[in-house]
């Protein structure tokens, strides 16, 4: 009878020490109606899982359970069609999430571990989203009143995080530090967007407003690798502070500026902070870069992290197959717009510049004009223009009303699987407007051409003899 009580005692003893043993992963479940079939998470520090995006599917219900395995950041964000979902999550925390997906903003609640931080997230998103109504609205204000409106969103997000409950001191500290961060970028990047969506180009803002920013901006250190890891506002008035020394270094010391902004942030001191912004820069611009081998010496001399070496080596490799000289890769029966069909090799015996767009995509579409004129001015020469639509398919009726709206010309295609077309993956496209040039033997003449707006590329033309 003792040796049973006593291995009863070991027994129990053995379950209680496992239930407090620190677990790697979490759970997140919940009911989303009126939904599609899935949902994709994302770590917010880096816009992937583990390296990746990760899809959970949902039941016809609207169910869904799994299992997420922490690692870098705790702040995660998921995407549901065009609806958006924020949380902050920990090791051995289980949360529920439930809202319609017609009315995301409305219906988004949280319970389980971290319930009154999400809620506050959720709230936060909702009375800030109220207040700019959208980006154009926000953004297309004049400066007295985007300012005054900057100030109100700060000032309503401090106030709610102060009357939220059962949150902690620290995530109150992190979220203050943030609400403030939000605000300076907003400051920050008022230059760009207001010349954006109130279309007025080469717009400068007022001394005055320049010179609050600039006072704003004094007190801000960039080092500061708590913040960088939790405060995706931090992140970008970070990368604005060192990509403009770059850009400044460029003009300094007259290099090409891909290479000088990689080699301001390969000075960055700070290890964490380093190897992001240089993989950040890099995932980008070596794609565009005009010395693809200089630029990737200067990375993989710079960057320390391991794994962000091999994906930008691995990157690397595939571009070297996309030098010029070198066979194009092919895309095959691709719809045009007449519902036919039509395949690279179509055009076989003629340069072909191709640009590969989408509906959503502004800076693209701010280039048809540029390039209506010149498939005009080169309509009988020995080039083809080509667009390549990398729309959804759900698309399809607004991709053929903006090529009948904006009167565009040449071949219009669209992608057979958006960006994932092997066509879009064989040419390393992660980003648009891109433009390819393809020489009438099929072989690669720039794999990174010229936007129709710049007058290099009419330059590139006269030297091919068209």
């Amino acid at each position: 009878m003792k040796k049973i009580y006593f291995l009863l005692i070991s027994l129990i003893t053995i379950l209680s020490c496992n239930k407090n043993e620190p677990v790697n992963y979490a759970i997140i479940s919940g009911k989303i109606i009126n939904a599609g079939d899935k949902i994709t998470l994302y770590n917010q520090y880096n816009n992937t899982y583990d390296g990746k995006s990760k899809t959970i599917s949902l039941a016809k219900n609207g169910l869904f359970r799994d299992t997420i395995y922490i690692s870098t950041g705790k702040l995660y964000r998921f995407h549901e069609s065009r609806n958006l979902t924020e949380f902050i999550i920990n090791n051995g925390d289980e949360i529920v999430v439930n809202y319609d997906a017609e009315n995301h903003q409305n219906t988004l609640f949280f319970t389980g571990e971290k319930a009154n931080e999400n809620n506050y997230f959720a709230k936060k998103n909702r009375e800030t989203s109220k207040i700019k109504k959208g980006n154009r609205v926000h953004y297309s204000k004049e400066e007295a009143e985007y300012k005054k409106e900057l100030s109100l969103i700060k000032k309503k997000q401090e106030k709610l995080l102060n009357n939220t409950q059962g949150i902690s001191k620290d995530f109150k500290r992190k979220e203050k530090n943030n609400i403030h961060y939000e605000y300076l970028l907003g400051l920050k990047r008022y230059k760009l967007y207001h010349a954006l969506y109130a279309n007025k180009r080469g717009f400068k803002p007022s001394d005055n407003f320049t010179s609050t920013l600039k006072n704003e901006l004094s007190a801000l250190t960039y080092d500061n690798v708590e913040s960088f890891k939790y405060s995706s506002y931090y992140r970008d008035l970070v990368d604005y502070f060192y990509s403009e020394k770059g850009i400044d270094f460029s003009e300094k010391e007259s290099l090409q500026i891909d290479l000088s902004v990689l080699t301001i942030f390969s000075r960055i001191q700070n290890e964490t902070i380093k190897n992001y912004l240089l993989y950040k820069y890099a995932v980008i611009r070596i794609k565009r870069s005009k010395n693809v081998d200089d630029f990737y010496r200067l990375f993989s001399k710079s960057s320390t992290d391991l794994k962000n070496n091999k994906a930008i080596r691995n990157t690397y490799t595939k571009l070297k197959k996309l030098s010029k000289g070198d066979l194009s890769p092919k895309f095959i029966n691709y719809k045009n717009n007449n519902e036919g069909v039509v395949s690279l090799d179509d055009f076989n015996g003629k340069y072909i510049y191709i640009d590969i767009w989408a509906t959503w995509c502004k800076p693209c579409i701010k280039e048809i004009p540029y390039l209506n004129s010149l498939e005009k001015k080169y309509h009988n020469k020995n080039i083809q223009f080509v667009g390549i639509s990398i729309d959804n398919k759900s698309a399809l009726k607004k991709w053929k009303k903006m090529i009948v709206d904006k009167k565009m010309s040449g071949i219009q295609l669209i992608a057979d699987n958006m960006k994932q077309s092997s066509f879009m993956k064989e040419y390393q496209v992660n980003a648009i407007p891109r433009y390819i040039l393809i020489d009438p033997e099929g072989k690669i003449v720039t794999a990174n051409a010229p936007r129709p707006s710049n007058i290099k590329l009419t330059e590139l033309f006269n030297e091919l003899g068209l």
